[in-house]
């Protein structure tokens, strides 16, 4: 048996250990994952450097601007590739052949002129027709022939359209590269020496005259002939042109230059351009992969995953002055979820080049407050905002990190209500912007009249590790996003606030107001089928809350407890006093039978409550709020009667006593009610005594014994049960009848 007990505890201290170092090597991680990077430059082209700027390293780079420039000029020498279009050529031939072909059959039918079909189909004039209509038929073939080296010559060097032409050399485009399809050849072509259809009327009487220098008919006629289809036959190739000058581009290589270390990059004051753009981003790319193993398998790491360590220990340590419904491990593991989640943040903005003021700072802290109390949220403030501090690499995140965290955690101090998290967002972004003032402040040397003139000059700044800003809009923007801050905050408290009170069965003061609502379906139930519970609830609640706030304690969960403490009376309200109306359904019972019906109240409670999805505090107030007390009355009929030897175990509740001082006063608050309503006359000076008595009898009977609650916590309760009581049984003026005659 020792054996297995031994097995089982070293199984959960192994479990428990794996988890301590799990939390304590992600967490290092996390702050030293690439930590390098949190130092890298960030600077914008055109922003004005505000310090000189070094290279920390010798490191090559490539000057992308130079790189750009060369390989614009490559491009640029490409000629641009126009192919001689065949078509021009062949669509003169066809026009050709239906000419002279009209003409044979004409001259067949023996007719004098051409049909204004063949007419039309040349747009020849008719003097033209004539004349060809007249030739023999063996000098026409002749002349076709003649016709066809003409235009074929007239087009072997090229023709350009002439608004092609003007907009070539509008582009400086002084020469083009002039393709031939049929012989696949390339020549080079000035565009001013290209000739456009306007430009070879002289060519045409050119050639035409050394073909046909006798007849003057027949020249007249080849010129109509040729001009009337001659076209441009240049045609650009952009696919071809393209590709030669993707070619060129990437045929220049990158141009390099090397940067010794300690070199100037940028001069304070200097605006950065492209190439101190270039340089800097070459330094952020170094610096980010040689930290990428350093980060897991340096110094830092270690470095970290010992404070991480340290810290645990301490909250081991401090935390045995905490008293909480859940056990010390889970505690734990609550706060390494947050504090992950929050280092997860924090290490994202930074990932992004976010500015450092988008890490939500106090938002583990307040939700720490709420869920835990304001001490542990400080003892975890002082950790994030330390690891803060090394994620962003600036000490002014560090401090406006711990600033806002403690400003957090006491603005949330009580929070009843989730619009009350939107007011201490708020509270958090003012502390945010007095720090990032004072921070400001510090580094700026010289009087007021030295701040005043910065500030118009536009040289004051705002640090803390933000994207710099200047002059007076750079404060007010600086101002608006730290506000920005706290009340993001907020928010994200308001969106996990409900799943770690899910995982972690916890009980907020907001969960609590929400089940306070009389309009509940349990407290609904509890008014239709119990009406005197449900009365005697209502004011075991006053006593209750006022009671807690006498001493510190919850009261909204003392208060809520108090509505929900006898639901397990639904089930037999008619054997419960405050419900009977009429006969006692105990008389024909024995008393052992009705101390059973009176104590499985608390069972049928906790059932119906974890049925209804009430908090865990509240079922362990319902539990607890007996203790093993005695059921007195019924306990003194089983002596009376004296029919057999009686156990008190069997006329008491099964416990547990009250673990928490809530529980403790909503027992006290209970029976006192109970024991008030037996009083004839409830006189101040009674009800002080039947105060004290009910205090007594349960301290004597040992149900106070493991709440925590000192004598001087118990004096108090008993002068606010008073109060309350007094104010419950005041006296009233007796009025007088109307109807009865005066003397």
């Amino acid at each position: 048996m020792q054996n297995k007990k031994r097995v089982f505890f070293i199984t959960r201290l192994g479990s428990k250990g794996f988890l301590l170092l799990l939390f304590c090597f992600l967490a290092a991680g996390i702050v030293v994952f690439n930590r390098k990077e949190s130092q890298q430059i960030v600077l914008k082209e055109g922003e004005v450097s505000l310090a000189d700027i070094y290279a920390p390293f010798s490191f090559s780079y490539i000057d992308r601007e130079k790189t750009r420039y060369y390989r614009e000029e490559s491009r640029k020498r490409v000629q641009d590739i126009y192919d001689l279009d065949p078509r021009v050529e062949e669509a003169f031939k066809a026009k050709l052949d239906n000419l002279f072909q009209a003409l044979g059959e004409n001259e067949e039918k023996s007719e004098t002129n051409l049909s204004s079909a063949a007419v039309l189909s040349t747009s020849l004039t008719p003097s033209t027709v004539r004349t060809l209509s007249g030739i023999e038929k063996e000098e026409r073939e002749n002349i076709k022939n003649k016709l066809t080296r003409i235009f074929s010559f007239l087009l072997k060097d090229g023709i350009i359209d002439s608004e092609v032409k003007e907009e070539l050399m509008g582009k400086s485009s002084f020469m083009i590269n002039v393709h031939n399809p049929k012989t696949k050849s390339f020549r080079k072509r000035l565009v001013e020496q290209l000739p456009t259809v306007e430009d070879i009327d002289a060519r045409i009487k050119e050639q035409v005259l050394f073909y046909f220098p006798e007849n003057r008919r027949v020249r007249i006629a080849a010129e109509e002939i040729i001009k009337k289809n001659i076209a441009p036959n240049l045609v650009f190739n952009k696919q071809e042109t393209e590709r030669r000058k993707e070619e060129a581009w990437n045929s220049v290589p990158e141009v390099k230059k090397e940067i010794k270390k300690n070199q100037l990059i940028v001069a304070r004051g200097q605006r950065v351009n492209s190439s101190h753009l270039s340089q800097i981003t070459e330094i952020n790319r170094k610096r980010s992969s040689l930290g990428m193993f350093f980060s897991f398998a340096g110094l830092p790491f270690i470095g970290s995953s010992l404070l991480v360590f340290i810290f645990i220990i301490l909250f081991w340590r401090y935390y045995k002055d905490f008293s909480f419904s859940i056990p010390r491990f889970s505690i734990f593991c609550l706060l390494s979820f947050v504090s992950l989640l929050f280092l997860l943040l924090a290490r994202g903005v930074i990932a992004f080049s976010l500015p450092a003021f988008f890490i939500p700072l106090s938002f583990a802290s307040m939700l720490v407050a709420i869920l835990l109390n304001a001490r542990l949220a400080i003892f975890l403030t002082m950790l994030l905002s330390l690891f803060s501090g090394l994620i962003s690499n600036s000490l002014d995140i560090g401090i406006l990190s711990f600033v806002g965290g403690i400003v957090g955690v006491y603005a949330v101090e009580g929070v009843k209500r989730r619009a009350q998290l939107i007011k201490a967002g708020f509270l958090v972004g003012l502390a945010n912007i007095f720090v990032m003032l004072s921070l400001s402040l510090l580094k700026l040397e010289g009087s007021w009249k030295t701040l005043i003139e910065a500030i118009r000059s536009g040289l004051f700044t705002t640090y803390l590790g933000l994207a710099l800003t200047f002059g007076l809009w750079g404060v007010i923007k600086s101002c608006l996003c730290l506000m920005a801050n706290g009340l993001v905050s907020a928010f994200l408290v308001l969106g996990f606030l409900p799943l770690f009170e899910h995982l972690f069965k916890l009980t907020t003061n907001i969960s609590l107001l929400e089940i306070s609502d009389l309009n509940h379906p349990l407290l609904k139930k509890l008014i239709m089928e119990a009406p005197g519970t449900y009365h005697h609830s209502l004011i075991v609640g006053n006593l209750a809350e006022s009671a807690s706030e006498a001493i510190g304690a919850n009261s909204l969960l003392a208060r809520v407890a108090s509505y929900y403490h006898d639901i397990g009376k639904i089930e037999k309200s008619e054997y419960f006093s405050e419900n009977q109306r009429g006969k006692n359904k105990h008389n024909k019972l024995t008393p052992t039978m009705s101390s059973l019906i009176i104590i499985n109240h608390i069972k049928n409670g906790v059932e119906m409550a974890r049925k209804y999805n009430l908090p865990r505090q509240i079922i362990d107030i319902i539990r607890q709020h007996h203790g093993t007390s005695l059921v007195p009355y019924f306990y003194q009929r089983a002596l009376e009667l004296g029919k057999e030897e009686v156990n008190q175990e069997n006329f008491r509740y099964p416990g547990p006593k009250p673990q928490t001082k809530e529980a403790a006063i909503v027992m006290l608050a209970d029976s006192l009610e109970a024991s008030s309503r037996s009083l004839d006359e409830p006189t101040p000076s009674r009800l002080k005594a039947l105060v004290e008595k009910v205090i007594n009898d349960k301290f004597i009977d040992h149900q106070l014994d493991e709440c925590n609650l000192a004598l001087t916590d118990l004096n108090k309760i008993s002068r606010s049960f008073a109060y309350v009581l007094n104010a419950i049984f005041h006296n009233r003026v007796k009025y007088p009848d109307a109807n009865k005659p005066k003397n």
